[in-house]
């Protein structure tokens, strides 16, 4: 059966499970908490962990911040419950991530009630990496938009090598690439810039002429490009 749970229980559930294991309280752990900015007590503390409430990114990452620091300490309580903090010697890399704080071992989590990424995903989008399938491409149509745009990379190339002396020219005077002309010219006419000055120009066109359709072909392409 698939588990869905909100995001909100998912990191308090693991910030409740980090914070027992460094062996603080509520009321400890909150001290450290306002160490970063949060304005808590021992009751948004618990709060937070059972979930009720409905913690913005910030709260998350001060929560992951308040974890890594805490966890560079030991709760050593004696027996008036007062709270000396002492450094460890420990692995800094064993201390919780803010990767950690959002993961879970169940199938779903729901988000914000729209968006109900799979627990990994979400795990791994915080670890820097990206996800896929939520709107916008999956993997598989990524890699058919990346064989697109490398075809699409070797036709331009294949252009360039074909651009004439009226391209290039063409592509200085409105500020473009030689690339970027041929493609605009191709869709325009279905030929390049020069190609098309000739076949309007004719065979027997003077300079004069040549120039006249130029100036008609470059208003053409700005028109085309506004």
């Amino acid at each position: 059966m698939t588990v869905t749970r909100p995001l909100a229980e998912v990191v308090g559930a693991n910030c409740k499970r980090w914070r027992n294991q460094i062996g603080l309280t509520q009321d400890k752990f909150a001290e450290f908490a306002r160490m970063v900015g949060l304005r808590w007590t021992a009751s948004a503390v618990g709060d937070f962990e059972a979930g009720r409430s409905s913690p913005s990114l910030a709260t998350v990452i001060a929560v992951a911040v308040a974890l890594q620091i805490a966890f560079g300490r030991t709760a050593s309580l004696n027996s008036d419950d007062e709270f000396v903090g002492v450094l460890l010697d420990i692995d800094a890399r064993s201390a919780p991530t803010l990767a950690d704080i959002v993961g879970t071992e169940v199938d779903w989590i729901d988000v914000n009630g729209v968006l109900r990424p799979p627990a990994e995903d979400l795990f791994k989008l915080f670890r820097g990496g990206v996800v896929h399938g939520y709107g916008g491409p999956t993997e598989e149509e990524w890699d058919g938009i990346d064989e697109v745009a490398e075809r699409g990379r070797q036709f331009r190339a294949d252009l360039v090598a074909h651009a004439g002396v009226a391209d290039k020219r063409m592509a200085r005077q409105i500020g473009i690439s030689v690339s970027d002309l041929m493609v605009r010219s191709i869709r325009l006419w279905g030929r390049t810039f020069s190609e098309e000055r000739d076949q309007r120009a004719g065979p027997d066109a003077n300079q004069q002429k040549k120039g006249r359709i130029t100036r008609e072909m470059r208003a053409e392409l700005e028109r085309g490009s506004s």
